[in-house]
């Protein structure tokens, strides 16, 4: 559960908050009946060809004499991959908090709740998961937002997000979800929806303790493209 008790409960007018993802950098709701992703794909892309051309020079450096003229220049690469990929990586982050510090500025948010997802990595899902893992900088994520909040004039505080994606936000009942698309298994409920958004609004009922209504329009953003993608049905029973 989060522990509301680590950090003060504030309030305003018009709340808003922030789960932090993996395929997703950020998804975010607000009372205003709006909400946002923001896709991580393309972060996590650069990433995994970061990796792949790593492996390479490193094979190739693997078979050179250590100090050699080949294994230097190997070794040069090797670093110029790095560089290239953190700067690239870093403009993609900037893009996409910015966009999300936007987009609450646009709905009048005069507080937000940034979730902090560190308990995922505890969980032992396999190896490729791991490095992936491993390169999960949400850290970073959560620095940039904060930054951008407090230039705009917007009060942040962070906690933990743990079981928000578990549990549902109408009935409140528990249960594992596969996918991206959440739908209650109840038959009382059936409550659909995308499973990061049910995630935030469970993170918007334990900060500010109230609940929130399913947004009716939900916009999609990659951190290269200023575009807004598909909105969502008014009863949230749409495609995630």
């Amino acid at each position: 559960m989060n522990e509301k008790s680590s950090c003060p409960v504030l309030r305003g007018r018009d709340g808003g908050n922030t789960i932090l993802l993996l395929d997703h950098l950020a998804a975010v709701t607000t009372t205003t009946g709006q909400g946002l992703v923001v896709s991580g794909r393309g972060i996590r892309s650069l990433k995994r060809r970061h990796n792949k051309s790593l492996g390479q020079l490193q094979r190739k450096q693997a078979r050179c004499a250590r100090g050699s003229r080949r294994f230097r220049r190997l070794q040069r690469a090797k670093a110029r991959l790095r560089v290239r990929t953190e700067r690239q990586v870093r403009d993609r982050r900037h893009k996409a908090t910015r966009q999300v510090v936007r987009f609450l500025q646009q709905e009048g948010v005069q507080t937000v709740f940034i979730g902090d997802p560190h308990g995922v990595r505890d969980q032992r899902t396999g190896r490729h998961h791991h490095q992936r893992m491993s390169q999960w900088e949400y850290g970073k994520d959560k620095d940039y937002l904060q930054q951008k909040c407090t230039r705009a004039g917007i009060m942040s505080y962070t906690g933990s997000e743990r079981g928000t994606s578990s549990w549902c936000p109408s009935c409140q009942s528990r249960q594992k979800v596969r996918g991206r698309n959440w739908v209650c298994k109840s038959p009382q409920c059936r409550f659909a929806g995308h499973r990061d958004i049910v995630g935030s609004l469970n993170m918007h009922r334990l900060a500010f303790g109230q609940p929130m209504a399913y947004p009716s329009r939900i916009t999609y953003l990659r951190p290269s493209r200023d575009v807004v993608a598909a909105g969502t049905p008014a009863c949230g029973r749409g495609d995630p």
